[in-house]
């Protein structure tokens, strides 16, 4: 499949904008001109017209955050916030592009010229609802036995992966659902990757507790409902590969979505999986056992089997060459936020805890240290015609000419080197930005875009007077 790099302009507010960077702005024009309220703006902008995931949802009850811009929610009438998806690409672009020139909007196209080709993987082939092979779990989550005595009577071909969303007690107020995930095929408990609270790994939530009565009574006899496919990729059950859902109050109520399985009934499904007394039971052998070593085999990132925490800076020009660097530069301070924020991105990094982290921790906390280091104990470029550190103490060095910024390669188990050294042309390393990023298939043709605001928060501008005033000090 070609990859798009169509960059487009509106006429009076935008310029050489990516695709979900045009939605966002004439979705906030729109605001802005016409003072809507929640109704009437979704009246407008159609959940299908981005198609599954929805187009705008107030800010307050967006379950799935990673697929909105909730960095800049949009305040309507009635001070409600609403924020914008930010998933679109080829398929549901030209939706879209109509519905602006039907809104008079003037929105122009420019092609770029550079188009690759992206292989397609066996994992992303399509899927349909009847009874069709089992897909295979793409990437490593951790997981939890099944007890044996649960779920006995429920077939893996009538759905793979069952997400269960159910009601915590009405104590814990700001967390209102939580959910587990389970693997009917390999018959065990799917936690989320990359999660190092036991909770949030395990219920994707922060807090979990169900309703007293429910414990005392050892049988969860409140409403639920439970989704089914047939691929689970990225925390998430896969939107291609749905098959069914169903609402649930001790057993099955009703079909939400989707279609049973071929020669199923409700009552059938229900009994397989709605027991309110295995309901109960799942939970309670999940919160007795999330506190033990998940079965894992690898992840991504993982949290450092020590308390120190460590960074690797580079030394480099404004044209990207290098000076030298520092390794292994310690930033585990009691009094310094940089752990928690460490943490955090462990959880998350899609986030904008890694500009707080660069920014107004590592680069404010410490920048006096990191320039000490750099002046005594920094490795040069080994480029015998490029500048030094020795050139950088002279009083005619030119800092206007070479505009020297620090740039920030790797933060703990977190190496940055494919993004602060991207280049579009490499597939493996456009693949582990990907990766890192969280950019699924639908949005790798603007991933510059995403990459590019993630490279300007790893570099910082060397302050020439605190720098020299840190050389004469030492």
């Amino acid at each position: 499949m070609a990859r798009d790099y169509t960059k487009y302009t509106v006429k009076g507010f935008g310029e050489n904008l990516n695709k979900r960077q045009l939605v966002f702005e004439i979705v906030k024009d729109y605001v802005k001109t016409n003072k809507p309220s929640f109704d009437e703006l979704t009246a407008v902008f159609k959940d299908e017209i981005q198609g599954s995931k929805g187009f705008i949802k107030k800010a307050a009850k967006v379950e799935d955050p990673k697929r909105f811009n909730t960095k800049m929610p949009l305040k309507i009438k009635y001070g409600v916030e609403v924020v914008v998806s930010n998933q679109w690409g080829s398929k549901n672009m030209d939706a879209f592009l109509n519905l602006a020139k039907k809104l008079k909007y003037k929105v122009s196209l420019e092609q770029s010229k550079g188009v690759e080709k992206v292989v397609s993987s066996p994992d992303t082939a399509e899927t349909n609802n009847t009874n069709q092979e089992v897909a295979e779990i793409i990437y490593d989550f951790p997981t939890m036995k099944i007890p044996d005595n649960l779920f006995q009577n429920y077939k893996a071909e009538w759905g793979r992966y069952l997400v269960y969303y159910l009601e915590n007690s009405p104590k814990l107020e700001d967390y209102e659902k939580f959910e587990i995930t389970l693997d009917m095929q390999d018959r065990v408990v799917v936690g989320r990757k990359e999660q190092d609270d036991d909770c949030r790994r395990w219920f994707n939530s922060w807090e979990v507790m169900i309703y007293e009565l429910y414990s005392e009574d050892k049988s969860y006899d409140g409403a639920f409902t439970i989704s089914a496919g047939d691929k689970y990729d990225d925390n998430w059950l896969d939107d291609d590969a749905f098959r069914w859902q169903i609402a649930c109050h001790t057993g099955f109520e009703d079909l939400y979505d989707g279609e049973l399985p071929d020669g199923v009934s409700g009552d059938v499904l229900g009994e397989a999986i709605a027991k309110p007394e295995e309901i109960f039971q799942i939970y309670n052998h999940i919160q007795k056992n999330k506190l033990k070593k998940v079965d894992t085999e690898k992840s991504k990132m993982t949290k450092p089997q020590n308390q120190g925490l460590s960074v690797d800076i580079e030394l480099r020009k404004g044209n990207q060459e290098l000076i030298c660097t520092i390794n292994n530069f310690d930033v585990n301070r009691e009094d310094s936020e940089v752990k928690n924020m460490y943490d955090a991105l462990l959880d998350n990094f899609h986030s904008d805890d890694f500009y707080t982290l660069t920014h107004y921790h590592l680069f404010k906390d410490f920048i006096r240290e990191i320039y000490l280091e750099f002046l005594t104990n920094s490795h040069p470029s080994g480029d015998e015609y490029g500048i030094t550190i020795e050139d950088m103490k002279q009083d005619d060095f030119d800092w206007w000419e070479n505009d020297p910024i620090l740039v920030v390669t790797r933060i703990g188990e977190i190496d940055l080197s494919p993004i602060v050294n991207f280049d579009e042309d490499n597939e493996d390393m456009l693949n582990k930005c990907c990766e890192m990023l969280d950019i699924n298939e639908d949005d790798k043709d603007d991933c510059e875009d995403y990459i590019t605001d993630y490279m300007s928060d790893s570099r910082f501008s060397v302050d020439d007077d605190l720098f020299k005033e840190v050389n004469e000090e030492h």
